[in-house]
């Protein structure tokens, strides 16, 4: 279902575990509503996900038999939602609201929440583990958030609907997706204290989610409308290769 059609319905979401070894599922159970991703908890004893309904939650539950431990009432909307901090905190971003919930994953109680621009999209992993990026594609823009001290440190305004963003830290750069009409990643730097467009890439329809590899020293880029993934070399800029997906990619990961 669309995210907007998500108001009108009751749409149940659901939870998979898999063997990374041998790819088979290991535990699959449903969820009270429609879900936007699972992580596990550093232990990896627990699997925490967001409802994205009007009356948001993040619910945790127990990885080895999806028993639930604890539901903990967030704004309405929450979207991704990450771990970080080594562990000790997980932090989701509610898009009807205008901050960033962050959660102490010991105690599993709200220890803040954190004003950032109106109505966040997503919420992304920063250049460190106490630092994220949230995503703003109804103001363009992007805050960066440093979760030791619970503030907003940096932001970026841009002039077009931000996606997917990642830091480079090699060469100190957040590459960010912007589509579908656009169909280009924007590279920003940050130069004299401020954060400059110093580069563009060309991409394939709707860009949709961008992951470093090979030390950092390329890129690889979904198209969810083109059923593509292509590669750049990051120093260069240059494509070194098309691969085609199945239908609609939505998500990668490298390793």
């Amino acid at each position: 279902l669309a995210h907007d059609n998500l108001h009108f319905v009751t749409a149940l979401g659901n939870v998979g575990v898999f063997d990374s070894k041998t790819g088979k599922r290991k535990l699959f159970f449903g969820v009270p509503f429609a879900n936007y991703n699972s992580v596990f908890s550093k232990k990896s004893d627990e699997i925490w996900t967001g409802l994205m309904s009007h009356s948001g939650k993040v619910n945790i539950y127990a990885n080895l038999t999806g028993s639930l431990i604890k539901e903990i009432p967030v704004g309405p909307d929450p979207s991704e939602l990450l771990i970080v901090n080594n562990g000790a905190h997980a932090v989701i971003a509610c898009g009807e609201t205008s901050f960033l919930t962050v959660i102490d994953t010991e105690k599993k109680e709200i220890i803040k929440e954190i004003k950032i621009d109106p109505y966040p999209t997503n919420v992304w992993p920063g250049w460190a583990e106490d630092v994220v990026f949230v995503e703003n594609a109804v103001r363009n823009s992007l805050n960066v958030v440093n979760i030791s001290t619970l503030t907003v440190t940096d932001y970026i305004d841009f002039p077009f609907k931000p996606g997917m963003m990642v830091y480079n830290p090699v060469n100190q750069e957040i590459w960010i997706c912007a589509g579908p009409s656009l169909n280009k990643v924007f590279i920003y730097k940050k130069n004299s204290g401020k954060w400059e467009k110093i580069s563009e890439i060309e991409t394939e329809n709707d860009p949709h989610q961008l992951a470093f590899f090979d030390n950092n020293s390329k890129a690889v880029v979904i198209n969810q409308k083109s059923n593509s993934a292509l590669i750049f070399d990051v120093n260069t800029r240059k494509q070194i290769k098309k691969v085609i997906t199945g239908s609609k990619p939505n998500g990668i990961a490298v390793w």
